[in-house]
């Protein structure tokens, strides 16, 4: 239960909800009610300033489902104010910028879709943006996540049994 009340969104939602049902699956919790609750607390400020415009849904699946499209809607959002060379304050001043994986397409709100696990996704290569960005920010070039929690990174190192953090390490690059 303490894990589930100390995890934070710091990239996705789909990330955040996948990790969040794993630690679930290992609480014994049935109320939808109080999922919803935790679940919400972990989210990002502009995901969860959103669920004041709407009627959040009162099932935790329909609600996770909810929240990932609110935040792939955002990233969206930001991703084409960055294209336009306009600073994402000026339009939307709850919107942070924070994102640090590419971007993704938007998924409505009323979508029935179960949030798969966002790990097992191959995904293409980096723009040359996001490659800056996480360089930039000393983020993993794999995961877009702090290096020393980068889940990709590790099994890459266990698969060649190297000790150091390889590629992804900012200079590196």
């Amino acid at each position: 239960m303490r894990k589930l009340k100390k995890l934070k969104q710091t990239s996705l939602a789909a990330k955040y909800a996948s990790q969040f049902r794993e630690i679930l699956a290992h609480v014994p919790m049935q109320e939808d009610h109080i999922r919803i609750v935790m679940f919400k607390n972990g989210l990002k400020f502009n995901v969860k300033a959103l669920f004041v415009t709407i009627d959040p849904p009162t099932t935790f699946d329909a609600f996770v489902t909810q929240a990932i499209g609110v935040d792939n809607r955002l990233h969206s959002v930001h991703e084409e104010l960055k294209d336009e060379g306009k600073s994402s304050s000026n339009a939307l001043p709850f919107m942070p910028n924070t994102h640090t994986s590419t971007p993704v397409t938007s998924t409505p709100f009323y979508s029935a879709v179960v949030p798969m696990e966002v790990d097992a996704v191959k995904h293409g290569p980096l723009t040359d943006a996001e490659h800056k960005h996480r360089r930039d920010n000393n983020l993993c070039a794999y995961c877009g996540g702090p290096h020393k929690d980068c889940p990709i990174l590790a099994a890459k190192n266990a698969k060649t049994g190297s000790s150091k953090q390889g590629k992804a390490s900012p200079g590196a690059q």
